[in-house]
């Protein structure tokens, strides 16, 4: 009961069957209320499940598009001579999509909406290696392009799996899966032993 009931109990200004109607009254507004915190709970529950399968299956998609970057070496154009990439770098717009972002973790939705911005930078990064590289192969710029998109589809990777798991969606069937994080993973241990290695050459 409220503290106003409890007061009129004390001063014996209600007695008897209004007790009891006051008592149904205070039962009923509290079953109300934990009706509409399960409804709540229910709805926050298929909004979340919701948003992991469209914005997870369109990660998915980035992954993928990620996994053709880190392992495109390019190809010789018959008319220049020069290298060029055989696949796009891929974009990922959280913003356009129609979801309740509220019902998932803040650090996952922080993460999804931080991806533009990690994009730009690896694009930038790219285009740095691009302006210090020599035709016609451009080996700088093909390596930092392999070097950003697994690292963004690494990233990718992990987000997705922390939101289909938050949300507890099943686990795709075996026949379905493949493991973009060991080609990601490969090429950045690669890369990174290569660059290493030249470092170590420059000092000698």
């Amino acid at each position: 009961m409220g503290d106003w009931t409890v007061e009129l109990l004390k001063l014996g200004q209600i007695t008897g069957p209004a007790v009891i109607g006051l008592f149904g009254v205070v039962v009923g507004a509290g079953l109300t209320s934990r009706r509409e915190r399960n409804a709540e709970a229910r709805k926050a529950k298929k909004d979340a499940a919701l948003l992991a399968a469209i914005i997870g299956g369109e990660l998915d998609k980035f992954i993928s598009s990620c996994a053709d970057v880190a392992q495109d070496d390019g190809t010789v154009d018959p008319t220049s001579g020069f290298w060029d990439e055989s696949t796009a770098v891929p974009s990922f717009d959280p913003s356009k999509f129609a979801v309740e972002w509220r019902s998932i973790d803040e650090k996952i939705m922080f993460d999804i909406h931080d991806l533009p911005y990690q994009i730009g930078f690896s694009n930038g990064a790219i285009s740095d290696a691009a302006e210090h590289d020599s035709p016609p192969d451009f080996p700088d710029w093909f390596e930092e392009r392999q070097y950003q998109y697994a690292r963004l589809g690494l990233h990718c990777v992990d987000i997705v799996a922390r939101l289909r798991t938050a949300a507890k969606l099943r686990p795709r069937p075996k026949t379905f899966e493949w493991k973009p994080e060991v080609i990601f993973q490969a090429k950045i241990d690669k890369i990174e032993a290569q660059r290493a290695k030249r470092d170590q050459a420059e000092l000698v």
